[in-house]
C-alpha cells in the first residue's frame, strides 16, 4: 500500500493494525494536507456484513464533531473495491505507549479520564456507543486527548478473542452483561473507563486470569483490590468512584458519562485544593499539552469582576495624585514674604554709614529750618491782602437787553 494512491490521498506509511482495518499515514496531494487512512483488511474487503458493518461506522462517526474525538473526514471506496475511512490524523501516540511505563501520576490520570468521559457524553448523547473503549483507541493530538477506533470492535465469532497473553485485548475492558450475552450499553463504555482509571493509577489491571475465559469470569464474579492498597499515595475517596464505575450491576453503576465526570471533578477539586479547569498540561514523555477541567464560569466571572474593581480604583488614585498640588516647597513658593538683608561686617563700610547719617540729619535740621521761613513769609502777605472786595454794577448799553457785569476792586 506504501506509494499508493486513495483518490487525492498518497499513502506514505503505516501507522498501525486492529482486529478488521490496518490504518495508514496519508497527504492530499494538491493541499498537502496529513490524514490518517483506515482500510477493510482484505480477508474481510469481499464479506457484505463486514462492508456494510464497515461504512455504517464511518457514516455514524462522520457525524461527530468534537474535540476529543477523531473526526471522519472522507469515505473512498477504490477501484480494487477496498473501502477506506479518511481519518483526522492524530500524531501524539496513544494512551497504551503512555501506560506501558508504569502507572501516571493522579493529576494526569484524571485529566485523561475527564476527556474520554467528555468524548463518550458527547457521542451518548448523539445515540452512540463507542463498545471498545481501550488504551490503544484513546489518542493525543495538539494538546487534546482524542478517542478513536482503530480496530472497530471485534466481533464475537473471531478466535483473536480467546487469545493469551494479551494485556489491553478488548476482553480486558469488557462490562460484564456484554459478556452475559446481553447487548452493550452506554453503562458499558462506563465500565470501561473504570478499569482504565484503575490501571492508570495503580499500573495494572483490576482483574486478572491466564486465559481470556478466566479474565472474563473474573469481571462476573470478583471484585477488584483497593486501588490505595497497590498506591498509598492516593487520596481517600478514589476507591468509591471506581467501585461505583466497576459496578457489576447496571443500577449500581454511574447512569451517564457526565455523573461519572462530575463525580471525579468535585472529589478532584477537593483533596488537590486546586481551582477547576479544563486545561492543564499533561506531563509525561509523550509530547502532550492536554486540557484539564475547564475553568468554572462563576470563578472566571468574579475574577473579572475583581480586575475591574481593582483596575478603576487604581485610576482613581492616579488621578487625584495628579491634579493635588505640591503642599509645601521650601524657598521656592514663599515668593511674598521680604527678603532678609545681610549684614557684612565691614569696618569701612560703617565708617560710611555713619558719614552718611551725619549728612541725612543735617539736611533734615535744614529743611526744617526753611519749612519755618516759609510759615512766616505767608503770615505777612495774608496781612497785606484786602479784607473786602468792592463790586460795582454798571450798566451797559442795552443794545439786546443784556446786562454786563464787571468787577471794580
Amino acid at each position: 500500500m506504501i506509494g499508493k494512491k486513495i483518490g487525492p490521498y498518497l499513502i506514505q506509511e503505516k501507522l498501525g493494525e486492529g482486529g478488521m482495518g490496518i490504518v495508514y499515514k496519508a497527504i492530499h496531494e494538491q493541499i498537502g494536507q496529513i490524514v490518517a487512512v483506515k482500510t477493510l483488511h482484505p480477508q474481510y474487503a469481499k464479506d457484505k456484513d463486514f462492508r456494510e458493518r464497515f461504512k455504517r461506522e464511518a457514516l455514524v462517526q462522520a457525524k461527530l464533531h468534537h474535540p476529543n474525538v477523531v473526526n471522519i473526514l472522507n469515505y473512498i471506496e477504490d477501484e480494487d473495491g477496498n473501502i477506506n475511512i479518511v481519518m483526522e490524523y492524530v500524531n501524539g501516540g496513544s494512551l497504551e505507549d503512555k501506560m506501558s511505563k508504569g502507572k501516571l501520576n493522579l493529576e494526569d490520570s484524571v485529566s485523561i479520564i475527564v476527556q474520554v468521559l467528555n468524548a463518550l457524553s458527547y457521542m451518548h448523547s448523539n445515540g452512540i456507543i463507542h463498545r471498545d473503549i481501550k488504551p490503544s483507541n484513546i489518542m493525543f493530538s495538539n494538546g487534546f486527548v482524542k478517542v478513536s477506533d482503530f480496530g472497530i470492535a471485534k466481533p464475537v465469532e473471531d478466535k483473536g478473542l480467546t487469545r493469551t497473553g494479551v494485556l489491553m485485548g478488548t476482553v480486558w475492558y469488557m462490562a460484564p452483561e456484554i459478556i452475559r450475552g446481553e447487548p452493550a450499553s452506554f453503562q458499558s463504555d462506563i465500565y470501561a473507563v473504570g478499569v482504565i482509571l484503575y490501571q492508570m493509577l495503580t499500573g495494572r489491571s483490576p482483574f486478572f486470569g491466564k486465559t481470556d475465559f478466566e479474565i472474563m469470569k473474573s469481571h462476573l464474579e470478583k471484585e477488584p483490590p483497593n486501588p490505595r492498597d497497590l498506591n498509598p499515595q492516593l487520596p481517600e475517596g478514589i476507591e468509591d468512584i471506581i467501585k461505583k464505575a466497576l459496578a457489576k450491576e447496571l443500577d449500581k453503576r454511574y447512569k451517564t458519562a457526565e455523573d461519572f465526570k462530575r463525580a471525579i471533578i468535585d472529589w478532584f477539586s477537593k483533596v488537590s485544593n486546586k481551582p477547576v479547569f479544563e486545561g492543564k498540561p499533561i506531563s509525561g514523555s509523550l509530547p502532550l499539552n492536554t486540557t484539564f477541567f475547564k475553568l468554572k464560569s462563576s470563578y472566571l466571572l468574579k475574577g473579572v469582576i475583581a480586575l475591574i474593581i481593582v483596575m478603576t480604583f487604581a485610576l482613581v488614585v492616579l488621578f487625584l495624585l495628579r491634579r493635588e498640588k505640591p503642599k509645601d516647597v521650601p524657598k521656592l513658593l514663599q515668593m511674598d514674604k521680604p527678603a532678609v538683608p545681610v549684614t557684612i561686617p565691614n569696618t569701612q563700610t560703617e565708617t560710611k554709614q555713619q558719614e552718611s547719617s551725619e549728612v541725612f540729619e543735617d539736611k533734615k535740621i535744614e529743611k526744617e529750618d526753611n519749612k519755618k521761613e516759609e510759615k512766616v513769609v505767608k503770615g505777612l502777605a495774608e496781612k497785606k491782602k484786602p479784607k473786602e472786595i468792592k463790586r460795582k454794577e454798571v450798566e451797559k448799553k442795552e443794545e439786546g437787553g443784556d446786562v454786563e457785569w464787571k468787577v471794580i476792586k
